[in-house]
């Protein structure tokens, strides 16, 4: 299914223009902005600061600043711009006509506390590949390489283009706090959007949220103090700005638009949101793009939670106050799943303290009440693994996790996906899954710094027509000595990485499947860390 993966993709369309947005009118007055190499020339002479090298000193894991900040606000201006100028305040695009309020866009307006949550929906056409990336916390360096290796493989340009026209990104939160290169992240997500407006979507994570954001070591609102000190308020206040033009949820459905049988995948970063109603989102109203306000209400009087209710799904004991405790605090971006243990209900997490919680039991029930979405596909619970799954069935014992106690979701799940494949896949070697062979909770991480991961990692997913043709493939990269097969991490391969210096080159002679190119660690920065053979080899693509 993605034989094209292979070959240099010679025959793909070169997008000319940004499809359903001009930002003509605002780029004279912006910098000229960083290529993908001058970007990593830089990025590349500071080290990655793995978690489990934390101090308890907040100035040992901060670093310099990488991007100015003047050309930091000029970016997030532009970004604000793109959206004025986009569909994004148009009535006709939102259902019910609940559009935000005019200045929602304006950088310098002064909104307050003004908050309006969305969701947001995306038809795209058969036969796309949609690229996801889990969550990022800070880490600049996996983000880059990750970002290469799209540009070797033929999908992206040295200008951070897209190169197919029906290559689509979706970045499912959480891209600050944690590491401590938030700053950079931000940025450079920034320029991935602006160039691709209409094929790269970043989601809102319970990390985008200004009063997640807190003062803890590698919280960003001191990372922001670390790097640009007394101008921190400033470049705060406007990134927390930013964080409200996000959507919670991206509704992605592929195929004809608004054809009664077509089927969409809820992408997120948590979960169930119980208060919401896909119904009207995922009929639409004849628009590829279309957007829809978040209830901030979701009280046991709710429509939705009333039929819920009917089917025994919520238990009786949620507090729906502590879940949401502002319009901030919903499901979309709180909620986590688990293998068993509520009782084939929807509950309150205990162990957050806000959102919901699932069995898979619970959530094949909460599906089948909304039959057009087939599956979710997420981030959040981003310990382990880049790239998760759930048992159908678990198996009563399952050698990875027995021989690995450590393993934070050895007991709840999400589980490292080729220990599912093993147990439930037909060929257990198989490198690319169909999506609706398996239990639809798939969950995504490329934090590999602030988690402690060995790889690299975002998978691709070819669409048709029937959901039951979508396939997944997962992409893994060793960033450590650890095996293609062996990514549980330890002090051993993590201290490998931390504290050095990062230089990327082309793979030669690599096998299908194998790394695009080669990283290598050192102890001090090489002049040139994005070698001149690789810069070479992108120019070839």
């Amino acid at each position: 299914m993605f034989k094209y993966i292979k070959t240099i993709p010679s025959r793909l369309i070169i997008l000319a223009t940004c499809i359903g947005l001009v930002i003509s009118t605002c780029s004279a007055a912006t910098p000229k902005l960083p290529t993908l190499t001058d970007l990593s020339q830089v990025v590349f002479k500071t080290k990655p600061t793995y978690i489990g090298n934390f101090t308890s000193e907040k100035e040992s894991f901060y670093q310099p600043a990488i991007i100015p900040y003047d050309q930091f606000l000029s970016v997030e201006k532009v970004f604000f711009q793109a959206h004025k100028q986009s569909r994004f305040l148009s009535p006709e695009y939102w259902l019910g006509g609940h559009e935000p309020r005019t200045d929602y866009c304006d950088f310098d307006a002064d909104v307050g506390e003004l908050e309006h949550p969305f969701v947001q929906r995306l038809f795209v056409p058969a036969g796309s590949i949609v690229c996801f990336m889990g969550d990022l916390h800070g880490d600049i360096h996996s983000l880059l390489c990750n970002l290469w290796r799209l540009a070797l493989l033929g999908y992206l340009d040295n200008n951070f283009k897209i190169k197919s026209q029906n290559f689509y990104m979706i970045f499912t939160g959480d891209f600050v706090d944690g590491g401590a290169y938030g700053t950079e992240v931000w940025y450079t997500l920034m320029l991935l959007k602006l160039a691709n407006f209409s094929n790269v979507f970043l989601l809102r994570g319970n990390h985008e949220n200004e009063l997640h954001s807190s003062g803890a070591i590698g919280g960003f609102e001191n990372e922001l103090k670390g790097k640009y000190q007394a101008q921190q308020d400033t470049i705060y206040k406007t990134v927390t700005k930013l964080y409200r033009l996000l959507p919670f949820a991206l509704f992605l459905g592929s195929g004809v638009v608004d054809n009664e049988s077509a089927s969409f995948v809820q992408c997120c970063h948590g979960g169930i949101e119980i208060g919401f109603d896909s119904t009207n989102i995922v009929r639409g109203n004849g628009k590829q793009m279309i957007f829809q306000r978040v209830d901030n209400t979701p009280g046991p009087n709710n429509n939705v939670i009333t039929r819920l209710n009917k089917e025994s799904l919520i238990d009786s004991k949620i507090n729906y106050v502590l879940a949401r405790k502002n319009e901030n605090y919903n499901g979309f971006s709180w909620s986590d799943f688990q293998q068993e243990g509520t009782s084939g209900q929807i509950q309150f997490s205990p162990v957050r303290d806000v959102g919901y919680v699932a069995d898979m039991t619970a959530t094949l029930k909460y599906l089948k009440l909304n039959p057009q979405i087939k599956a979710i596909f997420r981030g959040h619970q981003d310990s382990d693994f880049g790239f998760k799954l759930f048992f159908k069935q678990k198996p009563a014992k399952f050698d990875y996790y027995e021989k690995n106690p450590n393993i934070i979701s050895a007991q709840t799940g999400p589980y490292y996906w080729r220990e599912v494949v093993k147990a439930e896949a037909k060929n257990p070697n198989i490198k690319e899954l169909r999506v609706a062979d398996f239990t639809p909770v798939f969950t995504f991480t490329t934090a590999v710094s602030a988690r402690n991961l060995t790889h690299d990692s975002f998978c691709f997913v070819l669409t048709t027509p029937r959901f039951d043709e979508w396939m997944l493939k997962p992409f893994e990269f060793p960033v450590t000595k650890a095996s293609a097969l062996d990514l549980t991490p330890t002090p051993e391969k993590v201290k490998e990485p931390s504290g050095k210096y990062l230089s990327i080159k082309p793979a030669e002679g690599r096998a299908l499947g194998d790394d695009v190119m080669v990283l290598e660690w050192s102890a001090t920065p090489a002049a040139a860390p994005v070698s001149q053979s690789l810069i070479d080899t992108l120019r070839t693509r």
